[in-house]
């Protein structure tokens, strides 16, 4: 089986991660960590200004590769152990549409999200991360809800 664990970088959806913590879905299983870093485009009256610019992209995906990693150790620590554990950083302005890609180009069986866990206001707007994945993504959704 083929597995993309889809993750922002900030605390409280990697802490709802460690719920993974011996599941025995991943026993054998090859499992990818994605994270997509957003970039920004600015334009002004003579010319285009983007964040981060390229010459930024391999410190960021350093980075982000070692944040994956440590979430990686702590989620396989226990007894299940997937057969192939990789780690993605990838650049695009649209992070929602760069997920769908990645999961088409690379045949998943399944992918893994996390919630923020909105209610009220919040809750009412379907442009969430989630939300995306669960009407476009080419593979099956499991979502996992904040602790």
């Amino acid at each position: 089986m083929k597995i993309a664990i889809s993750t922002p970088l900030d605390g409280k959806p990697q802490e709802t991660f460690l719920k993974l913590k011996n599941n025995p879905i991943f026993k054998d299983a090859e499992v990818h960590f994605v994270h997509v870093f957003r970039v920004n485009y600015y334009f002004n009256e003579f010319s285009l200004y983007s964040y981060p610019m390229e010459d930024q992209f391999d410190e960021i995906e350093k980075s982000v590769v070692k944040s994956l990693s440590d979430l990686s150790d702590k989620i396989f620590c226990g007894d299940v152990k997937p057969k192939e554990i990789k780690t993605t950083c990838l650049f695009h302005q649209d992070t929602k549409e760069k997920v769908v890609e990645f999961l088409k180009s690379d045949n998943f069986d399944l992918v893994i999200t996390a919630t923020r866990g909105k209610h009220g206001i919040d809750g009412l707007f379907s442009s969430s991360f989630t939300d995306h994945l669960n009407k476009f993504s080419p593979c099956d959704v499991y979502v996992l809800r904040p602790v």
